[in-house]
Parts: structure tokens; C-alpha cells; sequence
């Protein structure tokens, strides 16, 4: 998948941390804090992506910098901080459950 599609996918995720949230969830995407285990992570690897690596601020897929919405954005911030727990999966658990 190209960069350009990925980041609009990303953009179809919501305009607004909830809608982000409300999407990862019906799509089942748990995961962890940043990194190649967090929801957002988890949904791009769904995708079909490989080499996935979401920060607070940036993702990587394949090497390649994912320009990060705003909304998606302000999604990590809250998750990062237990606002979205359900969404929230430990070490233990299948992370694609």
C-alpha cells in the first residue's frame, strides 16, 4: 500500500478522537502504547501493512514516514494517558482478538 493511501485511511478513521476510537473499536484493533502494538498500529497491520511503527506524533510503515492526522493524533495522546481502555490490550492477550 502506498503512503498517500495509507494516510487516507488513517483520515477515514474520524475527525475527532472519539470517531477514531469508535472506529478502531469496531474494526476490534487493541493494542498497547505506541509503538508496533497500539491500536492505530494494530488497524494499519490489519491493512495489510508490514514494518508498522506508530509514535505520539509519526508513523513509519515500511521505513517510510505516514503523516499522522490530527484527530488521529490527539487519538494517541488520549489513549496514552487511559482514556480509551477498553482499547487497551496487555502483553497476554491476542492482540487481534
Amino acid at each position: 500500500m502506498r503512503t498517500r493511501e495509507i494516510e487516507a485511511k488513517l483520515r477515514k478513521l474520524g475527525d475527532t478522537p472519539d470517531k477514531v476510537a469508535a472506529k478502531l473499536r469496531s474494526a476490534k484493533c487493541r493494542g498497547q502504547s505506541a509503538g508496533a502494538s497500539c491500536p492505530i498500529a494494530m488497524y494499519l497491520k490489519k491493512l495489510g501493512c508490514k514494518n508498522v511503527y506508530v509514535g505520539p506524533r509519526a508513523a513509519t510503515v515500511n521505513n517510510k514516514p505516514v503523516a499522522l492526522p490530527q484527530a488521529t493524533k490527539d487519538f494517541i495522546d488520549k489513549f496514552d494517558t487511559s482514556q480509551y481502555p477498553d482499547l487497551w490490550q496487555d502483553n497476554s492477550e491476542d492482540l487481534y482478538a
